[in-house]
């Protein structure tokens, strides 16, 4: 994405902390490629398998965040959340982007301790401020919390961005429920691309909300 002043501030800070943390921490601050779309989640996880570990090791080594988001994105598209985002928005990634609350995976993907969100959702939050997402997707209460949306399916409007707090997709796939929730969450992104008419939150140019 053309966001100089993202890409900038992202360098800044990969700079700053990539090389701190240990490859099993997986310090990832994600990948930005537009801003119709951002999926934010609570933490970036811990791959399960051989091959995602050699494929999230390749990303840790990146100097370059620029390269680092790409590999980023690569390797995001072969775990679970890969696929839920593929439900949602379909094949073309070209402008959505992907963060999360904290930039590290905790023990066992438990919730991050108050520390950690201190640490890290100043960070997360100017990210989206420079950003400018239309939507953002917060993927469960915890990261609903921090934008005072408590009820699935609900949404408000921060900085001319919509967020909209649905289900995290561990949740839905440990569940079963995947496939009425990808329903329902196209049919919501369908109607706000049908009702929002204001200036500050014009229709999304993705094909699926077309």
């Amino acid at each position: 994405m053309n966001n100089k002043k993202l890409l900038e501030y992202n360098q800044a800070i990969f700079d700053i902390n990539h090389k701190k943390y240990s490859k099993q921490e997986c310090f990832q601050l994600g990948f930005f490629n537009g801003q119709e779309v951002l999926f934010l989640g609570i933490n970036p996880g811990i791959p399960y398998t051989k091959k995602l570990r050699e494929e999230v090791d390749v990303v840790i080594e990146q100097s370059n965040f620029d390269d680092f988001q790409k590999d980023y994105e690569r390797v995001i598209k072969i775990t679970k959340m890969g696929i839920f985002m593929k439900q949602v928005i379909g094949d073309d990634w070209s402008e959505i982007g992907l963060t999360n609350i904290v930039k590290i995976a905790t023990s066992s993907n438990r919730l991050p301790t108050s520390k950690l969100v201190e640490k890290f959702l100043p960070i997360t939050k100017k990210q989206i401020d420079l950003l400018q997402p239309k939507i953002v997707l917060c993927l469960g209460k915890f990261v609903g919390s921090f934008f005072d949306i408590d009820t699935f399916y609900d949404s408000c409007t921060i900085n001319n961005s919509r967020y909209i707090l649905i289900p995290h997709p561990s949740y839905l796939f440990r569940m079963g429920m995947i496939d009425n929730a990808i329903i329902k969450i196209k049919n919501i992104l369908n109607n706000i691309n049908k009702t929002c008419k204001n200036e500050f939150l014009k229709p999304t140019q993705l094909t699926l909300f077309t």
